[in-house]
């Protein structure tokens, strides 16, 4: 029983590789990707009495740096920089 055994594993890891009913040859397609395109992120908020003023960037990450910089906002609009912030899900906490 024991010979049997090791005469079936034998024969299984000799038939590795080979198109067999066991494992059959599957074939690999090539997909075509589109490069990436550059986004231009702004954004302009307005308070009761101020504005952020105009702020842009092509980095997802730098825009939200800037909503995070108080004084590049003017001391404005926090708690709409905030909702922002939180709904772009932007990495980190605003503070």
């Amino acid at each position: 029983m024991k010979y049997l055994t090791l005469i079936m594993m034998a024969m299984l890891f000799i038939s590795c590789g080979k198109d067999t009913a066991l494992w059959p040859k599957q074939e690999v397609t090539i997909q075509k990707i589109a490069p990436a395109v550059e986004e231009e992120y702004s954004y302009e908020l307005r308070g009761n009495s101020c504005t952020t003023g105009v702020h842009s960037s092509e980095s997802f990450f730098k825009i939200c740096d800037r909503l995070l910089d108080h004084g590049e906002n003017n001391d404005c609009a926090e708690e709409k920089r905030k909702e922002l912030f939180e709904a772009s899900k932007c990495a980190g906490e605003f503070i």
